[in-house]
């Protein structure tokens, strides 16, 4: 019965839905037949006189599946995971890894508004309609700032130990005077003395410029700036880290007891090409970056300075030389190319070839203000280059092999008057290292690394400037070869026993040196604890070693049974970290630090015997030395503002049998370093640098003899390094301006350099009989001003 009555009432209701389309249909053929034609001019007032149409409903809308693609502007970044909404519909869509979003359901015809709103973006806004059959659309939103100013960002993942500080190096750091060189914020770092005049090595922590060791990939490279520290020999932009090793550092590296420099290649972006070019003052070049294949990168780099030329305008143009003093100005060019490989997720080959080279000479061909003759010839050219090979393998997440070699050039040639020397080295150096995760709280790693070099050295300087031996002003000359073979192995630990807050770093390492024949055993541990959220303490300890200088070994000009210096280092400090896991605030960094050094290489006027004949020992290793310091940082991370302060204070001595104890020719009992920076409006920042150190130690010329045989004046020493130069000081600003277009980015910098215009002393110049002497300064005020654009 049920079944029956359920098909009646469908029957009925749909008699009556056919009759009623039947009585439409036709109504609409009446009116159709019925209605009169009009003419145009009748049609038209009809037309004019109808009211406005009705919006179609909801149910008559037609609609439209919308693809897209954002990116950020002007880096044309793809945009991942952001919500991309369609208002006043209350369409949504969330781009994919690529950036790329679908929204069904777009009304056509319709006005409607898409709405992206990203954390650290400005919020998008745009009005639509779709009216033309185009249903594609392409997204540029802009970042709230495009300025990443970072002096350092301490990784603790990635950080070994806890004396190593590293750099991240984003688009572009923007430190005063750093003319945007991420590496240019290891001067910033407490602990590192302020380099003298036009040099470009860095005295760590109380140690000679000679006592640090400049990497590039792990590979040992012979210097990290140009002359002058006006800019590193790597291209800010291609690098992914700066490290800082200082006391106590791990036994990954070894062969410097002063401690370690290096900079890391970062992977190139292969989502598209990249390039960018800049010019200023002083330098301009161009970086070109991509996708090399379906799994490869590529980076190519070229840059070129002109502040030679700019420097010796500007002199000319001083025409006084109480204004502009400086004698000497640098020229530099630097060449890179990177190419990158994965071939599977488990395998890594990258091949980095690097080349640089400088030059220095006299900025004027005479003095400003004085004669050309009697000056002599001037001229330094330092160039190097590295083609450095990569392959890592990963076993397991737990089980990892990274390997690398290194082939280059070093070549040093420096011409004073009539003397010179010529240094031409071939180099090959190894490394290999395996890193085994045992269990969450112990890893293991073992590793080695070898340098192997070929040395030719050339020379010829008055016999009395070679190792202080005395004799008459004869020049001594010579052309000699070296080998040399260092290799050492390594055993790093980290053990973080269960249920304690202790993080153990128990290192061995073992070093043989083929030139002094032979083997350190090198102890070195570590030890890290968490006494409350927020506040690490940490210790250090070990022994480092390292070969002398090739010159100093030569048979001719040098001693060839010199040892390896050495150097214990005591490291112990903390960190307190007040941000709370917050992305800004303020973090607090104290170490003190002591080192002690045994058989330094010493300049020696004694005569030995060697194979029954008496020579001059020229260098010995009775040198010895202390050093001690305390080096703290308070650094402010936040929006606009952010700030670093650091400060150094430090005694560094050296004792040798004859003299007793003695200042150091480097040591700077105080080094303040203060940083500010502040983002404005419109992607505008401004930054300020404050720079103090103590003046360097020398020694001071009391008086003369004339010597009858020469027919030339003899200084008489006075106490060694019993003077100092007068304190540096220096304020640096920069302004950046930063314009972001859909494509493209460029921008503008003003760097000025010692803005107070201090007349710093350098060194000083004697006159021809030591009666008179004449305070050398390095640079006066320095602007340079810039353009860099990027797609």
């Amino acid at each position: 019965m049920q079944y029956a009555f359920d098909m009646a009432t469908g029957l009925y209701w749909s008699a009556r839905v056919f009759l009623l389309f039947l009585l439409l249909g036709v109504s609409a053929s009446n009116a159709e037949e019925t209605s009169a034609p009009t003419s145009p001019i009748e049609a038209a007032v009809e037309e004019e006189s109808d009211p406005e149409p009705e919006p179609p409903t909801a149910d008559s809308v037609t609609r439209a599946r919308v693809s897209g693609e954002l990116f950020e502007r002007g880096t044309r970044v793809r945009i991942a995971n952001a919500n991309v909404f369609v208002l006043p519909q209350k369409l949504k869509a969330t781009t994919d890894s690529q950036g790329g979003f679908v929204v069904d359901g777009v009304p056509v015809g319709q006005p409607f508004t898409w709405v992206v709103n990203v954390a650290g973006y400005r919020k998008f806004e745009k009005e639509d309609r779709i009216s033309d059959g185009n249903l594609k659309r392409v997204f540029y939103i802009e970042r709230d700032s495009y300025f990443v100013y970072e002096t350092t960002i301490y990784d603790q993942a990635e950080k070994r130990d806890d004396r190593t500080r590293s750099t991240k190096a984003k688009e572009l750091v923007q430190t005063p005077g750093s003319f945007g060189d991420p590496i240019k914020a290891i001067q910033n770092l407490p602990g590192v003395n302020r380099p003298q005049g036009i040099s470009s090595q860095v005295a760590i922590e109380g140690s000679a410029p000679g006592d640090t060791r400049y990497l590039l990939n792990g590979h040992e490279i012979p210097l990290i700036f140009h002359f002058g520290g006006f800019t590193s020999v790597i291209f800010p932009e291609v690098l992914d880290s700066v490290d800082f090793l200082a006391a106590g550092y791990g036994p990954e590296y070894s062969r410097a007891i002063g401690g370690q420099i290096g900079g890391t290649i970062r992977s190139p972006r292969r989502d598209r090409t990249y390039g960018l070019a800049f010019v200023d003052l002083f330098q301009s070049g161009a970086l070109l970056e991509g996708n090399l294949g379906a799994n490869g990168g590529f980076f190519l780099g070229v840059r070129q300075s002109y502040i030679g030329q700019v420097l010796k305008a500007a002199a000319n143009a001083s025409g006084k030389e109480s204004d502009f003093n400086l004698t000497l100005a640098p020229s530099y060019a630097d060449q890179i190319a990177v190419f990158e490989h994965n071939p599977t997720p488990r395998h890594f080959v990258r091949l980095t070839a690097l080349r640089s080279s400088d030059t220095l000479q006299f900025l004027l061909d005479a003095p400003v203000g004085r004669p050309a003759s009697g000056r002599g010839t001037f001229f330094n050219e330092r160039t190097f280059y590295r083609l450095i090979p990569e392959f890592n393998y990963r076993f397991s997440d737990d089980l990892k092999w990274r390997s690398s070699s290194a082939l280059g050039n070093d070549y040093l040639r420096f011409d004073i008057y009539n003397d010179y020397l010529d240094f031409k080295q071939t180099v090959l150096t190894t490394r290999g290292e395996l890193e085994w995760k045992v269990s969450e709280p112990y890893s293991t790693y073992f590793g080695f690394d070898h340098r192997y070099t070929w040395t030719n050295l050339a020379l010829r300087f008055p016999n009395a400037s070679i190792g202080g031996a005395s004799s008459t002003s004869a020049a001594l000359e010579a052309n000699e070869s070296l080998q040399s073979s260092e290799i050492g192995l390594y055993w790093r630990n980290r053990w973080s026993p269960p249920g304690t807050a202790w993080t153990f770093f128990p290192n061995l390492r073992l070093d043989y040196f083929k030139v002094t024949r032979e083997l350190i055993f090198e102890p070195r541990l570590a030890a890290r604890y968490a006494l409350l959220p927020g506040l690490t303490l940490r210790g250090a300890l070990g022994l480092y070693a390292q070969t002398p200088q090739r010159q100093e070994l030569t048979r001719t000009f040098g001693n060839q049974n010199l040892l390896a210096p050495r150097a214990w280092h005591y490291t112990a400090g903390f960190e307190k970290d007040f941000r709370g896991g917050r992305s800004s605030g303020l973090v607090w960094i104290c170490d003190f630090w002591y080192r002690d050094f045994d058989r330094l290489v010493a300049a020696s006027k004694d005569f030995v015997t060697r194979n029954g004949e008496l020579v001059p020992e020229r260098y010995n290793n009775r040198e010895t030395g202390r050093a001690f310091g305390l080096s703290t940082s308070l650094r402010f991370t936040g929006r606009p503002l952010t700030a670093q302060l650091s400060y150094t204070l430090s005694q560094s001595r050296r004792t040798r049998p004859e003299e007793g104890e003695f200042r150091f020719q480097f040591d700077q009992t105080h080094i303040l370093n203060a940083i500010v920076a502040k983002e404005l409006t419109e992607n505008w920042t401004i930054s300020s640098r404050l720079r103090y150190s103590t003046g360097n130690a020398f020694t001071p010329i009391v008086g003369a003899v004339f010597d009858t045989d020469d027919d030339v004046f003899r200084p008489i020493q006075g106490g060694l390094n019993s003077d100092r130069f007068s304190g540096f000081l220096s304020w640096d600003v920069r302004l950046d301006k930063k314009w972001v277009f859909d494509t493209w980015i460029m921008s503008f910098y003003v760097d000025i350099q010692n803005v107070l215009n201090r007349k710093n002393t350098e060194t000083l110049n004697y006159s021809f009989d030591y009666s008179q002497s004449e305070q050398v300064s390095f640079l006066p005020l320095l602007p340079t001003v810039g353009l860099k654009g990027e797609f």
